[in-house]
């Protein structure tokens, strides 16, 4: 007997191109798969887009404060157009892969940003 999450997670058959499109709707949105290839996933944009907020305060160290507004702002930037429940699936993605900054060890902005673009490529 097959269970229902394994069942949900099962792949739809190759699309013409060879690419497997996954079956679930909110898990196709959520990964940005986009018809006959996959880009980015809305996790690695909204990383991407946190690395590229934190780009011109390359020299300062990182804090609460400025991680947090960065956060917000790539957010908004990359989830404007999708909807509520995508951006909720893709947010806690991002909260779950998040590489966390190094407050205490006086990691800068710079750094912090090359641990989040290599966080991206690996989602």
């Amino acid at each position: 007997m097959r269970d229902r999450i394994r069942a949900a997670a099962t792949t739809a058959a190759p699309t013409p191109s060879g690419i497997r499109a996954p079956q679930t709707g909110r898990r196709a949105i959520a990964t940005g798969w986009v018809r006959g290839r996959p880009g980015p996933s809305y996790p690695a944009q909204v990383l991407n887009a946190l690395a590229d907020q934190l780009t011109p305060t390359a020299a300062e160290p990182v804090t609460v404060e400025v991680w947090t507004d960065a956060l917000h702002t790539a957010g908004r930037t990359v989830l404007a157009t999708v909807p509520r429940i995508v951006c909720t699936a893709t947010l806690d993605h991002v909260i779950a892969t998040l590489p966390a900054p190094r407050i205490s060890q006086g990691e800068t902005c710079g750094e912090w940003a090359l641990r989040l673009r290599t966080a991206a490529r690996s989602i």
